[in-house]
């Protein structure tokens, strides 16, 4: 699938300086939704380098319109709001803000780095999350219980975004440091007790692919098959695959009005899946974008008149349209970027699949992108945009160019 250029590999390479650090500590507290740790790196960053230098211009392009444009038709909107829709949009506004600016700083701190440099670095941060996992699984362990992965990140589900989007780049990392490969693989493995929804859905994808390119190698293919129908009985056991099954037979035999709680649905499902029809039809209807946090008002207002999508109960959906507190999103990054900013959002994001699905490209930088954009679809908190950064500027490089 991919073999790796001969590099001349540096030492600084693989060195960690304080802006390095700096770094790793403000991507790990923004997973964790400490955002004053971001915020001081881009400022470190801006007073460093300086907007009207940053080298890495095509990103801004991409990123400002979307701050713009969702910020513009948030406050466009602001004026007829009840006091605590202000205040959540005002909240949202300034989560977008940080999370693109950031972005912006990020992109200006990797463009610099070397191919490899950029590789370890993601490596490094595999690393890191493979120790608190085996830390997390050891407690689990003396506590007696199973209790899925969260690594360095609030959730599982986030989680499993930087799990899907790093792999596939580690594989290409460990071509050229084959020392490394065992580590790459035990974190590959231990991720796995993620388990979270998004990435099972991808791993399935990814099975799909390993599968067609081993439609030569027989050997292989026998003993995945072998494995499978061992491990099948064990699998579906799995509670977050049995209820993916029962979802996918509710669906099949009833359709979207049989999502409830009567049917074993899980309210997780039922107010994702409202919430993603909800967005589609809001983007629909407002292709130029809503602005950021407007999704909630929006989200009330389409399941209330919606005959399809308003049949789909559950303890979530009850909650936010009751507005007994709970705030509506549409449960994935993506769709949210989609409804805030429209075709602000869409026309720079198609012009990026482009590039990226260039036949230039290797197979792994692709990979990674779909899995990103597969998970951001069903992953709502993690920095998706700072994810989708490293593999702008990796694309952009030439892994025949190795220099600083």
């Amino acid at each position: 699938m991919f073999k790796a250029f001969q590099l001349t590999i540096y030492k600084r390479d693989k060195n960690f300086n304080l802006e390095d650090f700096l770094f790793l500590l403000s991507f790990v507290a923004i997973s964790f939704g400490f955002n004053e740790i971001a915020i001081l790196f881009s400022v470190y960053i801006f007073f460093k380098t300086r907007l009207s230098r940053l080298q890495s211009k095509k990103i801004i392009y991409f990123l400002l319109p979307i701050l713009i444009s969702g910020t513009f038709l948030s406050l466009y909107n602001l004026d007829n709001l009840e006091s605590n829709d202000f205040e959540n949009i005002l909240f949202r506004i300034r989560f977008y803000w940080i999370r693109i600016i950031y972005a912006i700083t990020v992109a200006s701190y990797l463009y610099n780095k070397s191919y490899i440099k950029i590789l370890h670095i993601i490596y490094v941060l595999a690393m890191a999350n493979l120790i608190i996992g085996i830390l997390e699984l050891i407690l689990n362990s003396l506590n007696g219980e199973f209790s899925r992965l969260n690594m360095l990140a609030l959730e599982p589900s986030s989680s499993s975004m930087f799990y899907l989007f790093s792999i596939p780049l580690l594989f290409i990392y460990g071509q050229y440091f084959p020392k490394k490969k065992k580590y790459i693989y035990f974190f590959f493995f231990l991720g796995l007790l993620i388990l979270s929804k998004a990435q099972i859905l991808v791993l399935i994808f990814w099975a799909t692919i390993y599968l067609i390119y081993l439609k030569k190698s027989f050997l292989k293919l026998i003993v995945i098959i072998f494995v499978f129908v061992f491990g099948y009985s064990y699998i579906i056991q799995l509670t977050q695959i049995s209820v993916m099954i029962n979802l996918f037979n509710v669906l099949s035999m009833d359709g979207l009005q049989a999502l409830n709680p009567q049917n074993q649905v899980w309210t997780s499902f039922t107010l994702r899946i409202s919430s993603w029809l909800s967005a589609a039809n809001i983007f629909i209807t407002n292709p130029f974008g809503v602005g950021f946090g407007q999704f909630h008002l929006l989200y009330i207002e389409y399941m209330k008149t919606s005959d399809i999508v308003g049949a789909i109960t559950g303890p979530g959906i009850d909650n936010i349209l009751s507005g007994d507190g709970m705030y509506a999103t549409p449960k994935s990054a993506f769709m949210e970027l989609l409804v805030s900013s429209g075709l602000f959002f869409v026309i720079p994001f198609v012009k990026l699949s482009k590039k990226i699905f260039n036949k230039k490209n290797n197979s792994f930088i692709k990979i990674s992108f779909s899995s990103l954009v597969l998970s951001a679809l069903m992953v709502e908190i993690a920095p998706f945009l700072t994810f989708l950064i490293f593999i702008m500027i990796l694309q952009h490089k030439s892994p025949t160019e190795n220099f600083n």
